[in-house]
Parts: C-alpha cells; structure tokens; sequence
C-alpha cells in the first residue's frame, strides 16, 4: 500500500531540485554532465586544451631562443676561423688566423703560419695564440727570441708566470738575467766563478 506523500515533503524535493539546477552551470544553454569532481566535462576539456597549448607556445620560445643563441655563436659547436692572407711573403702569407677544429684535416686545433700568425697554434714572424713560436711569441705556452706567456722560454727576453731563457721577468725566472719572485741568474754565478780564479802564475 502507497502512503501518499504530503505536500510539506513534496515542497521541500521540489525546492532541493530547485537548488540543483541554480548550482549547476549551463555551457551553450546546455545542463553539462559533470566530473567526479563536481566539474563541468566541458569546462574541464577546455582546461586541458588551453594548458596544452601554453606548453606548446613555451616549447616554441626556448626552441627560438635556442636558435638565436646558437646562431649567435655561429653556430652548434665549437666556431671554426680560417682566413688566409693572399699575398705572400717568401711564401708564408703576411696574416694568417686559424681558430677551431679542421674537419678536413681531421685536426682538433687550428695551426696559423705567417709572417703574423693568430691562432690556437701560431707559428710566425709575430706569433700569437695558445701555443706560439716565433721571433716575437705571444701565447700562454711560448717560445722564441722574444716571448710572453703563461710559459715562456725567451732566447733573447721574456715575460712570464714561468720564464727562462735570456734576460727575463717572471714569478719564477732562470736565465742570464733574472728578475722576480724566484729568479735565478746564471750571469752573477759566472761573474763569482771567474773572479774567484786563481790568477796565472
């Protein structure tokens, strides 16, 4: 047997589904289904969309900005110089810049030779770069008749951290004439060697 509902109880559903409704939004004058979270399906899809797409445009700046930067650089990689004077002086071209690894040489270094020489190796009249010979030498491992560098051997003169050779300058020096904070010059031994001789009968 069917109790009728009374009116009171009828008011009171009438009002809860009432206040469903108001709660729930409507999206294109449609009533959405909503998550498991109390979120609209439609609304939640669009939240994915738009986040994907931020992560896109953020993809696609660092990707620019990578380009730039590497553009910039000249490039992936370490940069590769090579120029070459064309005139030449009993051979030898009068500049010559050699930076960077010589794929077709197969070489790791760039090896300037000239009359002026820049380069990771140098060989020249005037020789500057990591690793440099010549009259004048300019590297942080050098040698020649005048020299400067980190390591340095100056037949004539030279200035270095480390320095040996003629008349020389370093925080460790050794040659004819030395100057610096450990220095040792053979010329005052020589002179001490010599006047201490016996003189000749």
């Amino acid at each position: 047997m069917t109790t009728p509902s009374s009116p009171q109880n009828t008011a009171v559903d009438v009002d809860r589904d009432a206040e469903t409704t108001a709660a729930r939004p409507v999206i294109d004058g449609r009533d959405p289904v909503l998550t498991s979270h109390g979120v609209p399906r439609e609304s939640e899809a669009a939240t994915v969309e738009s986040l994907r797409e931020r992560l896109e445009q953020v993809e696609r700046q660092i990707d620019n900005r990578v380009t730039r930067i590497s553009e910039a650089n000249g490039g992936p990689g370490p940069r590769t110089i090579r120029i070459r004077s064309e005139r030449t002086c009993f051979g030898y071209p009068i500049y010559d810049i050699a930076f960077g690894p010589d794929l077709q040489n197969g070489t790791r270094q760039g090896h300037a030779r000239g009359i002026f020489a820049f380069g990771d190796r140098a060989t020249g009249i005037v020789a500057v770069g990591g690793l440099a010979q010549g009259v004048i030498a300019i590297g942080g491992l050098s040698w020649g008749l005048f020299t400067v560098g980190g390591c340095t051997l100056g037949l004539i003169a030279g200035v270095g951290g480390v320095a040996a050779g003629g008349i020389v300058l370093g925080g460790v020096a050794m040659g004819v004439q030395a100057f610096g904070g450990v220095a040792m010059s053979v010329l005052p031994l020589l002179s001490a060697m010599f006047s201490s001789a016996p003189p000749n009968a």
